[in-house]
């Protein structure tokens, strides 16, 4: 965390000369996306509304598609564990609403005396605002906080380390030193969302291709920080399932779920028509339409594209005119989302720690 409080610290400095400028960023370094109610940072299903499981699958098996195309989102993007909390208290309380599946030990009083009851609760999780996934995507950040090296980076802009880069490439100097892919994947680090989110693209696209099947695919390990399932004791204790603290056999994807995701992925209108359909929930249907996997599998390629585009135009000294969600200004947001997620993700650690 002290890393983070320097980065705030060294922002600061940078725009000393700037009064006004320097408010306003202290202003976004306080930024806690106030603008959703914290007690609805995702929506609970009702028993009658959850969809078959599909047999025949591996890590998938367990859930529905509902539960399947929201789950697998990047913890960092949710609103659940991007909200500044004022207490662990208050972490406690609302970061059960982050878990797909929370099954909870509660005592419960009879005439018969008190026992200790079982109830599951099962959460659709809400994204934050898409162009402040954009943003993260774009600036490099990963779901690994503890790996991540890219604070000081980001404050440069991609203009000046494509130049650095051209500055510091080998001498012979030759064209594919400066192919926009191959500077991109110098620049972008192996473990930040978007080249993860990407290759999971790619992995899902292969999985569809003639002659593939469970002998040419190999398990896929989902390398992102995701929430699959959670626990709960009579302490009122959250224990986390995830892809930090659990074996990675639990959440390897095999062939059959892949295939599987990869048609979801084109029939995803049809299957959320087909549910409202039978369930006439317009609420879900909408939460479902905005946050799953896949749209954020979009926004991964949008952005990757755009920088591509920008890395040409450097290239040949072109004017490129920058998406709204290249601003700085959104730099800082992220930078304060991504304090609270390492601070609730901290949290949940403990938790399962313990």
């Amino acid at each position: 965390m002290s890393n983070i409080n320097n980065l705030d610290e060294y922002i600061k400095s940078l725009l000393e000369d700037d009064p006004n400028l320097q408010n306003e960023v202290e202003n976004l370094l306080n930024y806690t996306n106030n603008n959703n109610d914290i007690a609805s940072c995702s929506y609970q299903l009702n028993d009658l509304l959850i969809t078959p499981t599909t047999t025949g699958l591996s890590f998938l098996a367990n859930y529905n598609f509902l539960n399947i195309i929201n789950m697998l989102i990047p913890d960092l993007f949710l609103i659940c564990t991007t909200t500044k909390y004022d207490s662990d208290f208050i972490r406690q309380i609302i970061l059960p609403n982050s878990c797909p599946i929370y099954t909870l030990t509660e005592q419960v009083t009879t005439i018969y005396g008190t026992n200790d009851a079982l109830s599951i609760n099962i959460n659709i999780q809400e994204i934050i605002d898409i162009e402040l996934i954009q943003s993260f995507f774009y600036f490099n950040f990963t779901s690994e906080y503890a790996q991540d090296s890219s604070q000081i980076l980001r404050l440069f802009s991609l203009l000046e380390r494509v130049k650095l880069y051209l500055l510091n490439k080998p001498p012979n100097n030759e064209s594919k030193f400066t192919d926009p892919e191959v500077i991109f994947a110098e620049l972008y680090s192996s473990n930040s969302l978007l080249i993860q989110i990407i290759e999971f693209s790619n992995k899902l696209n292969e999985v569809l291709g003639i002659n593939k099947n469970g002998t040419n695919i190999c398990q896929y390990n989902i390398p992102w920080f995701f929430t699959f399932n959670c626990l709960g004791n009579v302490d009122n204790v959250i224990i986390p399932y995830n892809s930090f603290n659990s074996n990675k056999s639990l959440f390897s994807l095999e062939y059959a779920d892949m295939f599987y995701l990869s048609n979801i992925r084109n029939t995803i209108n049809t299957l959320l028509e087909t549910v409202y359909t039978y369930n006439s929930d317009l609420e879900l249907k909408n939460i479902i339409k905005k946050s799953n996997i896949f749209i954020i599998i979009d926004a991964a390629l949008a952005v990757y594209n755009n920088i591509l585009l920008e890395i040409s135009y450097i290239l040949t000294n072109k004017i490129y005119v920058k998406q709204p969600y290249q601003n700085i200004i959104n730099l800082f947001k992220c930078l304060n989302l991504y304090n609270n997620y390492v601070e609730n993700q901290i949290y949940l650690n403990q938790q399962a720690n313990n």
